[in-house]
Formats: C-alpha cells, structure tokens, sequence
C-alpha cells in the first residue's frame, strides 16, 4: 500500500489487532465468526474475482486495493489509541508483526528492481526498530520515558513515509513537453514528437489512434502526456474484453495489464490495426511496412499512413462465434478481422459474404460522444472500436440499441439496411447512485459526531 498507510509498519498493528480481538472472543462461537469474517474478509481483498466489490462492481485491475487506503489508515489510528492511551499490547501479536512484516519485505526484494532493493536494509532495520521501540514503551513504566519512545515511533513512521516517498519519486524519471531534448534508450529526441502528434491533429479532424517506434516519455502512459489516442500502451488498468482481443491475436502472450506491441513488419498485422484505425505510425528511421505509406518527416521523426485504415467503425455481413474463432491459428483469426465479426457463442450467426454496398461517414469524437453516419445496403453489425464496458449507451437514429461483444474487445450493434445516425454516449457507471450514498454516509457521519458530542457533554455535566 502507498506510504500514506505507513506501509513498512502495518503488519504490526495488524498483529496487534488480531491478537486482541481473539482475546475478547468470550466463547468459542465469537472466534469462530471473527475466524470466519477474517477469512471472508481475506477472500474479497485479495480473490480478483470477488474483489469487484471494491473496483465500482467493474472488471478488477491489478490496482484495485489501493481504495483499503482509508480501511489501512483507520487500523493504525485504532491501534495507535489502543497502545498509548489504553495501554493494551501483545507480545504474540508484536512477534506475528514482526515476522510478518520481514517476510514481507523479504518477498519483495526477490520480486524488486535493483534500484529498490538497495533500501531494502533500510527498511528491514527500521522494522527491527520499530518493534523494539514498541517493547520499550509496553515495558517502561515511566510516564515521561514513554512519551520520549512514542517520540521515537513517529520519527520512525516519518523516516519509513519519507523513505517511501523518495524511493518512488526518485526512481522514476519526469519530463515536460517544454523541454528542448528528451533521452530515450541512449538516444536524444527532441519535440519533433510534439509537432509530428499537432501537424496530425491540425490535418485530420476524424477520430484516429497512432502509435511509436520508440520510447518518448515513459514506457507506459505516452498518450496521456503527449494528448494523442494510443493503442498499445495502458496504465495498469486495461479493460478485461481488451485484453480478451489482444490474447485473441497473440496466444503465445498473456496479456493483463501492461503493453502489447504489434508487430508492424507482419502482414497479418494489418487487419487488426485497420480493426481499431491504427491510422498512423511514428518512427525515427525509414522503414518498409507493406501497409505504411511516408506522408511527411518533421525533424527527426517520419510519419507513416496506414492505408488501410479509414474509420473507427467496420461494418460486417458474415460472423463467426467465438467458439469456432478459438480452434484457428493466431494468424488465421487476425486475417479473419478483414471481413468477418467474431460474436459471442449465443448470438445469432450472419452469413453473407457479400456485403453490399457501405459508405462510411466520418466518425468523431467529441467530449463524451463518439458519432458518425453509415449507410449500408444490407443487414448487418457495426462495430465501434470503443472497448466494451458498462457505462457506454449507443443509440441508432436518435433511439437505444442494443450492444454485443464484438471481436472479442469492442461494442457492436445490428443495423437494418438504410442510411443511420450512430451516437455512442458514456455514463459513468452507477454515478447517481453514488452520489447518494455518498451524501447519506456524510450525513450519518455528523450525525454520529453530534450524538457523541452530546453523550460526552451530558457525562461531564452528570
């Protein structure tokens, strides 16, 4: 957990507070069920699939646990109290904490990268010394000796945030698009990206994604700094249908949470890349991808067209289940994206072949709304390659339709022939019903602040 839990120290205050509550457990049955809320309680955090509960009841991402934050920060409070004002400690739950807390710090060394796993002593010492301060204080009876060594403990806690703090910030490299020269993988580059990425706005103004070569900012995160759509880096946090289309392309590669290069110098690569219009690609060399045509050089950087890339959405008239998809090849199933949808194994198979005739119009993206028009000779789905998620609506000429998976990763809609307006809308996923809750949990809060005021004032009075 972030610093701000006082990470380094929390298994001690977790030993403590489990040893006590077993100690209050008047009869077997109150262990029993406090055994059982904690094994319950074990389950939710750290089981994915249960752990939605604390992800918006959405997908869990591998960050879902950073939301214990304020649960973390309550524990030490409580048993922060519990030691200094009550008096209440446990050697059994100062030893679990502490051998909790090496073990812990143990496992991470293994998993670290080099420039953390030089702290690594300086962590494992400032454990040993919080312990032994914690010994100190339980033993010294002495009113001012204690407040010294609980002087001691919160210089511990503020070297263990400080520590923490420096270790994350220091470790990872900032950059600012008003810089003159940015480094990357020994190279200089300068703004050229920033220009390449505006030159592409100001002449194009449809919804199109690009991708690099190369390193320009960071590993992860590109597109947020640089203001562009990306297609092959996400933060921690892709969608689980996305990551569905991608593992769909590249079995030999588990993807969770982090990157997922194409292979450009591929051919087979182009019908996914065409799929999400992957419209252009930058690079810092002269390359020959079957599909790139050179549309301009702005200093050090070439900018590359993908041909066949026209439109955010791809209209089909023949599908495949997914079923049938997974017994092919990888190669096979990224040839299949040319012309035919992948649907879920329940939805109602089309199989015509030739689609007609379809004109595309230009598909946007503006604020919260992604539109665009179509007009197709005959029945079929269009697929948005926005990732299917809750919270997304799309409406068909002004009325609510209904969406499927399409491809694994995206929303699809089946369209009657004609000519459509296509509107797809975001909401944000049980967003009133969270504002309520919210506005009800803080009303309760002053409620019971109040009724504690009160009941204190009375007894001071009585």
């Amino acid at each position: 957990m972030p610093n701000i839990c006082i990470t380094i120290f929390i298994y001690f205050f977790l030993g403590q507070l489990l040893v006590q509550s077993i100690k209050k457990c008047k009869s077997y049955k109150n262990a029993l069920y406090g055994i059982l809320i904690t094994f319950v309680g074990i389950l939710l955090v750290f089981n994915p699939g249960m752990a939605i509960a604390f992800n918006g009841f959405a997908y869990a991402q591998a960050r879902y646990t950073f939301v214990l934050m304020p649960v973390a920060a309550l524990l030490v409070a409580v048993e922060w109290d519990r030691l200094t004002r009550k008096k209440e400690f446990s050697f059994i739950g100062l030893g679990l904490g502490l051998i909790s807390s090496l073990y812990i710090a143990i496992k991470a060394y293994n998993k670290a990268s080099l420039e953390v796993r030089s702290y690594d002593a300086e962590i494992i010492m400032l454990q040993i010394c919080f312990a032994l301060l914690l010994l100190v204080m339980f033993l010294w009876k002495n009113r001012q000796g204690r407040k010294i060594v609980e002087s001691l403990l919160i210089v511990c806690v503020l070297l263990s945030t400080c520590t923490e703090t420096y270790m994350t910030t220091s470790q990872r490299g900032t950059a600012y698009t008003t810089t003159e020269a940015i480094g990357y993988d020994g190279k200089t580059m300068t703004n050229d990206t920033i220009e390449a990425i505006r030159y592409l706005k100001e002449n194009d103004n449809t919804f199109f994604r690009m991708d690099k070569t190369y390193t320009f900012l960071s590993t992860f995160g590109d597109s947020q700094v640089a203001g562009y759509s990306a297609v092959t880096d996400y933060n921690s946090t892709i969608n689980r249908n996305l990551s569905e289309f991608y593992n769909m392309l590249y079995t030999g590669a588990i993807v969770l949470d982090a990157q997922r290069f194409f292979i450009y110098s591929d051919e087979s690569e182009v019908y996914p890349m065409s799929l999400i219009n992957l419209k252009y690609v930058l690079t810092t060399e002269e390359v020959g991808y079957p599909w790139g045509e050179l549309i301009r050089k702005i200093g050090s950087v070439y900018i590359y067209r993908n041909k066949y890339a026209d439109s955010a959405a791809s209209f089909y008239t023949n599908t495949i289940s997914q079923s049938e998809c997974a017994a092919m090849d990888e190669t096979d199933r990224r040839m299949l994206l040319k012309d035919t949808l992948i649907v879920p194994d329940e939805q109602a198979a089309l199989h015509e072949t030739e689609r007609g005739e379809v004109k595309l119009g230009d598909f946007v993206a503006d604020g919260k709304y992604f539109t665009g028009t179509i007009s197709n000779e005959k029945e079929g789905f269009l697929l948005l390659t926005i990732p299917d998620q809750d919270g997304w609506e799309v409406y068909v000429d002004g009325k609510k339709t209904e969406t499927i998976n399409g491809d694994y990763g995206f929303l699809a809609v089946k369209l009657t022939a004609g000519n459509h307006d296509i509107k797809a809308v975001y909401h944000i996923p049980y967003m009133k019903q969270g504002a309520v809750m919210s506005v009800f949990g803080v009303l309760l809060l002053v409620g019971y602040c109040l009724w504690l005021y009160r009941r204190d004032r009375k007894k001071k009075q009585g």
